[in-house]
């Protein structure tokens, strides 16, 4: 809020409230096993400094990413393998798209039905693979944060 120095930091607090409302919340579950992934035409993991996987991590999901030593993490993204996905199983894949969503998606999904490598995957399997918006999840979201972190956990645990 330009030039309304009192308004800006009403907005800050009131937003760093409400994300502290949502870590609070978070904590009464246990920790969902999972996987952040960036549909562009080359494949990604989210590393933790991303805006997803940076919300995942402050609401305590477990990213199978960090049980990798020997990924370089300065990044916020990295190359991966459909075989180590799949040998990391997560129960949830979150996908975080780059470009033309709606294509991306439905090449995404095709792949993953068209695909035995993918059927091997707990979240597959489950139906527990979830297009994220790129408004909320690519970009930051910035006063929206608290309603992206609510999406989150909505699709982790609330369903």
């Amino acid at each position: 809020m330009y030039g309304r120095p009192e308004q800006a930091d009403k907005i800050i607090k009131n937003n760093e409230v409400d994300i502290q409302k949502v870590e609070k919340d978070a904590s009464q579950y246990v920790p969902a096993k999972l996987a952040i992934l960036r549909a562009t035409a080359r494949r990604s993991r989210r590393t933790p400094k991303s805006i997803c996987a940076s919300m995942a991590e402050r609401l305590k999901m477990n990213n199978v990413l960090l049980s990798h030593k020997e990924i370089n993490l300065d990044t916020k993204t990295v190359p991966y393998s459909l075989e180590q996905l799949s040998a990391d199983d997560p129960e949830i894949i979150f996908v975080v798209t780059m470009g033309k969503a709606e294509e991306i998606n439905k090449k995404m999904d095709e792949q993953m039905r068209d695909n035995p490598a993918w059927a091997n995957i707990q979240a597959v399997k489950n139906n527990r693979v979830y297009f994220l918006p790129s408004d909320l999840f690519l970009m930051n979201p910035g006063v929206n944060t608290p309603k992206a972190m609510n999406q989150l956990l909505d699709l982790a645990y609330r369903q």
